[in-house]
C-alpha cells in the first residue's frame, strides 16, 4: 500500500526489502505464487490477507492470536510464532523453510472460507436457532 507510515518505513528499511505499493489483483496474485511466505505479524479479529495468501499456496507465519488460530493450520497451511519479537518471527521463518507444504492443505483450508460454505453455515446456525 501507501499509507502514511511509508516513509518512514522506506528510510527504515534493509535493502532487501522493496515496496510495491498499490498493485493490481494480478501483480498481488503473482507475487503471492512466487512468495516463499507471508509474515503476518499482527492480531487481527479475522485478517483477510492470510486467507487470500493461502489461496495461492502461499504459507503463512503468522502471530498465533486472533483470526489467525482459524484460519492457518500451523504444519500444514503455514507455522505459528508464539511471541511478537524478531527473534521469534526468524525462528518461525526457518521453520516454515523447513516445512514441506502440501497443495491440498491449501486447497482443503480454504474450502472453509468461500461463499457457500459460509452460507451453509450460517442457514445451518439459524435453522439450529429456530
Amino acid at each position: 500500500g501507501d499509507g502514511p507510515e511509508l516513509k518512514k518505513l522506506k528510510k527504515n528499511a534493509p535493502s532487501n526489502v522493496e515496496f510495491t505499493g498499490k498493485c493490481s489483483r494480478e501483480s498481488l496474485e503473482q507475487y503471492y505464487k512466487n512468495a516463499r511466505g507471508l509474515i503476518f505479524p499482527g492480531i487481527e479479529d479475522f485478517g483477510i490477507v492470510p486467507v487470500e495468501a493461502q489461496s495461492f499456496g502461499c504459507p503463512v507465519i503468522a502471530c498465533a492470536g486472533g483470526g489467525a488460530l482459524e484460519t492457518v493450520i500451523n504444519g500444514k497451511t503455514g507455522v505459528y510464532f508464539y511471541e511478537q519479537t524478531a527473534e521469534a518471527v526468524r525462528e518461525a521463518v526457518y521453520e516454515s523453510e523447513d516445512t514441506r507444504y502440501n497443495v491440498s492443505d491449501f486447497e482443503k483450508n480454504i474450502k472453509r472460507f468461500t461463499n457457500s460454505s459460509f452460507r451453509k453455515k450460517f442457514i445451518r446456525e439459524v435453522e439450529n436457532i429456530i
